[in-house]
């Protein structure tokens, strides 16, 4: 298994694409420099009435099949 850490801030206006369905993946640059593209559906756990906002860490397997999401503190 590998995990990748990143910030990501998306402002609510801009999440607007994703509930229309015009956009399915997020892309975000990690920690170690490593762009990864993750489904957006996975955020919307984390979204308020600000956007989605924080620190996160996704764990993917070896086949880079996601695993889980969490926000950091």
């Amino acid at each position: 298994m590998k995990t990748f850490e990143f910030s990501l801030w998306i402002p609510r206006e801009d999440l607007l694409a994703f509930y229309e369905g015009r956009t399915r993946r997020i892309s975000v640059l990690a920690n170690n420099g490593q762009r990864i593209e993750l489904p957006a559906e996975f955020f919307r756990r984390f979204v308020d009435h600000r956007g989605i906002k924080g620190r996160f860490r996704v764990i993917v397997t070896d086949e880079h099949r996601m695993v889980d999401i969490q926000r950091l503190t």
